[in-house]
């Protein structure tokens, strides 16, 4: 199993700027050995840093972009805001309806008894508490139903990134955005792209049998 978390950001930071048996560089040293810049980038900055090693011990990947940059990735996006769209215009139909609706019995108003009113208004404010519950229900079912996409996404990600490491000798894989700094040789984010996009050809490639 390829671990994200675990490893220190000095540990980290050192194994990037001088291979596993180099000792870390100071927060005073910058990458040429002379003091640092102030807003040297910070945050999974990259830039590059010397020689780089035959079997990097540690790579990067940025796994936003798998999913907004792959095929498959655009793809959950995009039928997902295809959903949110119908859904929303059904609200707006509805709450529409409902203004309507609000109209006509207010119209009533002085043709109806004070009980008869009440009871036709209380029956009113149900059925629009009723139907923005439903709603509500199917924003959460939508949700949950694109979340659960993105989660088979990124586990059939995972042998993409196995193989990704042992191919290049590393022994962890790490989210950019963990990383202080690191030399951008070490992202591999386009090339597990360009795997996942001959990989995964069909939006069925990814969801449960």
């Amino acid at each position: 199993m390829i671990g994200f978390r675990g490893i220190g950001p000095a540990a980290v930071l050192a194994l990037l700027l001088g291979g596993a048996g180099a000792p870390p560089a100071t927060a005073q040293e910058g990458t040429a050995g002379t003091a640092a810049p102030l807003g040297a980038p910070t945050s999974g900055a990259t830039a590059p840093i010397g020689a780089m090693p035959s079997n990097p011990a540690i790579l990067v990947i940025n796994q936003d972009r798998l999913l907004t940059d792959s095929v498959i990735g655009r793809e959950i996006l995009r039928l997902q805001e295809e959903e949110a769209d119908s859904l929303r215009a059904e609200s707006r139909n509805l709450e529409r309806e409902f203004e309507r609706e609000e109209q006509r019995l207010t119209d009533l108003r002085d043709t109806v008894t004070k009980d008869e009113f009440r009871a036709l208004a209380d029956a009113f404010d149900r059925k629009v508490v009723a139907a923005r519950e439903a709603q509500e229900g199917k924003a959460d079912a939508l949700l949950e139903k694109y979340d659960g996409l993105r989660r088979n996404f990124l586990v059939r990600t995972a042998p993409v990134l196995q193989a990704v490491m042992v191919e290049r000798g590393a022994l962890a894989i790490m989210e950019q955005s963990a990383l202080i700094l690191s030399d951008r040789r070490l992202n591999v984010t386009q090339e597990v792209i360009e795997r996942l996009d001959l990989a995964f050809t069909d939006i069925s490639d990814i969801t449960d049998p």
